[in-house]
């Protein structure tokens, strides 16, 4: 019985622990950035290798690519694939898909 609640007990903590880590985000909500003017940011704060997601509004991806420009235009190209309208895209492709949030690796 001993055994059984000190068993119960460790997994308890082992999984309250990886729960807390998983929760533990940095996040920063930006309000002039769209996605022309990124990278001067990116490199501006030299966090060029702590970025895991970019996000405008509810669309959110993985900031994932061999270089910042390219990181930047995988982007582009996935959230404008989830827009139909061509005429939206075009607008946005010229005044920029505005960036909401940064997430960045723990």
């Amino acid at each position: 019985m001993r055994k059984l609640f000190f068993n119960i007990l460790m997994m308890t903590v082992i999984g309250s622990l990886s729960v807390r880590s998983l929760n533990n985000v940095k996040e920063e909500y930006l309000n002039n950035i769209n996605h022309l003017n990124l990278e001067e940011k990116i490199i501006k704060d030299n966090s060029e290798y702590d970025i895991k997601k970019i996000c405008s509004y509810e669309f959110c991806d993985f900031f994932d690519g061999d270089s910042i420009k390219g990181r930047i235009e995988k982007f582009t190209k996935r959230y404008l694939n989830t827009i139909n309208d061509e005429e939206i895209k075009n607008t946005l492709k010229v005044k920029g898909i505005k960036i909401t949030k940064i997430i960045y690796k723990n």
